[in-house]
């Protein structure tokens, strides 16, 4: 956080000497020397539009209102929670953040957002108790009496997990945190101050994260009846199929109309499943009732100690043993049906083995693309930009291409070893020191010296502007002439609290 002096600010705070220096302690210890009285949220790898503060701080003319929240949005849209133009995310973001705003139920997600001082300060900053500082903070705030505001429109863009390690880490930071407020004393069921609907929309998001058990339960069951031919349901079987068709039917319907297009069937169940180890860590810490230090979702620069260009995860021992146990299992009702092993494959086992077998495929799939070399973490894990740059080393005109924030690559063969090089952008040419190392006899790779934050973010401006920009370009049909947008000051509506 800056800290204004005259006409700017020049002062950056590292909260070395917070209590708690993860992000809630480092947010603390500058609110202590903030004096604003609206205070902007942004992570490090977030960049705003222009109308980031435009278009939100009018709703700080209710003076109840102690937050606004902006959905999250991400350019590089070849990370691993993203699939074709399906993002894990955004369900949430632009429907159920939208739909807990009407119950006046809307969260703080910790960054895209702007907060009143005042009210941060009511309750006593930001939350140290959980790693999901941000959720348990609003129930803070709301139990207070104050309003927060979701506006669903995308004003700022950062970076989602390139990586599986990168996403199992948040998500397990998420659930946990999530464990950590139902066993304290401000869970939203028995909070002080809380409406019924801000009950109802905190405990929805809480409870959310059991949604790995119940998919582990069902596959759970249906191996039991596999192997034992138990029917869990006393009833004919042609009943049992259609009334569970009909009830996947019509929640897959409500989920395609009230999604808004957002929720689509394959990638969720996917995703049901990359998740799972996460829900499985914060259900045992629950349990145990373990503390989980606040851990960053490294979306960052591997250690120069790392060797190899790409290291590939390790599959989680959980999903391994999920797979094998379905295989074994399928492999038993097989041996059975020829009559290798004792016993009669009963109508209910042939249903859960067929069950068996769609869920061996997606836990395969899942597996599969965690493996996936796009995926694995990189020596340089800035984030790449697929555009090239045009620079000068010695004289010579070369070709920069995959660039990021730490190098990049050179086709040719310029002079091995320390260069400072030339680097054209549309905003003028950006001299940098840089080590270049031959690659394979194909060309060579560039990697910045460290250090050199100015130039460094001077490069950074022109590749994450120029990518955001790219984001919010719209896709125009043939002969289809784009309007100029108009930014209008929004009107401010209060959510309505239904008690």
């Amino acid at each position: 956080m800056g800290q204004r002096d005259g006409g700017g600010y020049r002062r950056h705070l590292c909260g070395q000497d917070a209590e708690h220096t993860a992000k809630a302690g480092n947010i603390n210890e500058a609110l202590a020397l903030c004096d604003a009285e609206l205070i902007g949220f942004l992570d490090a790898d977030h960049i705003p539009s222009e109308g980031f503060l435009r278009d939100t701080i009018g709703y700080f003319d209710d003076p109840m209102v102690g937050l606004v929240q902006t959905p999250q949005d991400f350019y590089n849209t070849e990370s691993f929670e993203h699939i074709g133009d399906f993002c894990e995310e955004e369900l949430f973001y632009r429907v159920i953040q939208p739909g807990k705003n009407f119950w006046g139920g809307a969260f703080w997600c910790g960054t895209s957002a702007i907060v009143r001082s005042r009210a941060l300060r009511s309750v006593g900053g930001v939350a140290t108790d959980s790693v999901t500082e941000d959720l348990l903070t609003t129930i803070r705030i709301h139990s207070r009496g104050w309003q927060t505001v979701f506006h669903n429109v995308v004003l700022a863009r950062g970076l989602a997990p390139t990586t599986y390690t990168e996403y199992l880490v948040q998500r397990r930071r998420w659930a946990s945190g999530a464990m950590q407020i139902l066993r304290s004393s401000e869970n939203p069921l028995i909070a002080k101050g809380l409406t019924r609907s801000q009950r109802l929309a905190h405990m929805t998001s809480l409870l959310g994260w059991f949604e790995g058990a119940r998919t582990m339960g069902y596959l759970l069951l249906a191996v039991v009846v596999a192997i034992t031919n138990i029917e869990p349901v006393q009833n004919s079987l042609v009943t049992f199929i259609v009334f569970h068709l009909v009830v996947v039917g019509v929640s897959q319907l409500a989920m395609h109309r009230l999604g808004q297009g957002r929720h689509r069937f394959f990638p969720s169940l996917l995703f049901d499943y990359l998740r799972l180890p996460a829900t499985i860590t914060a259900l045992s810490q629950l349990a145990a009732n373990g503390r989980l230090a606040f851990q960053v979702t490294p979306k960052g620069r591997a250690s120069d100690k790392v060797q190899a260009e790409r290291l590939i995860p390790p599959a989680p021992s959980s999903l391994l043993v999920l797979l094998a146990l379905t295989q074994l299992v399928w492999l038993l009702f097989l041996l059975r049906g020829l009559g290798v092993v004792p016993g009669t494959n009963e109508p209910q086992s042939t249903i859960s083995a067929i069950v068996l077998l769609v869920n061996s495929v997606i836990l395969a799939l899942a597996l599969k693309r965690i493996r996936m070399g796009h995926f694995g973490d990189e020596r340089r894990r800035a984030r790449r930009f697929s555009r090239e740059l045009t620079v000068l080393i010695n004289g010579k005109t070369f070709r920069l291409k995959r660039p990021s924030t730490s190098g990049g690559f050179i086709e040719g063969r310029p002079t091995i070893g320390r260069q400072r090089i030339d680097v054209l952008t549309r905003e003028g040419t950006v001299a940098v020191d840089c080590w270049v190392a031959d690659h394979d006899g194909e060309g060579s790779t560039v990697e910045f010296v460290p250090g050199q934050w100015a130039t460094r973010g001077q490069l950074a401006r022109t590749m994450y502007l120029e990518a955001i920009e790219v984001a919010e370009a719209p896709t125009l049909r043939s002969g289809q002439i784009q309007e100029p947008i108009r930014p209008t000051a929004p009107k401010y509506t209060p959510p309505v609290h239904r008690s």
